[in-house]
């Protein structure tokens, strides 16, 4: 279905007149957990989707894109795309071109034991209470730890006129990310140590 998305509007944006158009799109079933001090402040399961498309006409770029998969929708962003390219076209100075390329084509699923999707989040809500002990028994001098816990599961397409098809089906890897703050007042990053079997990745917060 992604695909087809994708190449349809691929097709749209040459039939107005484009040279080139390519086109990305996804749809990722997402978890987002975050916990501070061993309370829960959201857990969130959400779905990431959208396309995003570029045109070439005489030799300007167009791009649009769009959080919905409607036809309606993708067809505006297609047609926004365009109207963008053509528009710019008028006044670029230095024309954009495409070299001839063998086009890619690559089909990509990720094998896992179980899809993230079919497990529940009371589970993950477990894992991350496990964790954040583990950052509270660290050390006597941690007041205080904050854990975030993300993970997707999905789909995305790469299409271009030129004949490229890029599909990707499967998951991200689950990634755990925390920090503390001792009781002097400092704020301190920590890798935790891979649990056995653990499919988690550990890393250390980004500062916002």
């Amino acid at each position: 279905m992604l695909r087809d998305l994708a190449e349809k509007a691929v097709r749209m944006a040459m039939d107005l007149g484009s040279e080139y158009a390519d086109v990305r799109a996804e749809q990722i079933y997402s978890t987002s957990i975050r916990l501070a001090n061993e309370r829960f402040e959201q857990a969130i399961p959400g779905l990431d989707q959208g396309l995003g498309i570029r045109a070439l006409y005489r030799g300007a770029w167009g791009f649009s894109s769009t959080t919905s998969l409607e036809p309606k929708k993708i067809k505006a962003a297609v047609e926004n795309a365009f109207k963008t390219a053509k528009a710019t076209s008028k006044a670029v100075k230095e024309k954009a071109e495409i070299h001839d390329v063998k086009p890619v084509k690559d089909y990509t699923k990720v094998k896992v034991r179980k899809p993230l999707t079919q497990t529940g989040i009371d589970k993950k809500l477990k894992l991350l209470l496990r964790f954040s002990k583990t950052v509270r028994d660290y050390s006597p001098r941690i007041v205080s730890a904050s854990l975030v816990y993300e993970d997707g599961e999905g789909r995305r397409a790469v299409v271009s006129s030129d004949g490229a098809h890029i599909l990707f089906f499967g998951s991200h890897q689950p990634s755990l990310r925390w920090c503390e703050r001792r009781s002097q007042g400092r704020r301190k990053n920590h890798l935790l140590p891979r649990t056995s079997g653990q499919a988690c990745r550990i890393r250390t917060l980004r500062p916002s």
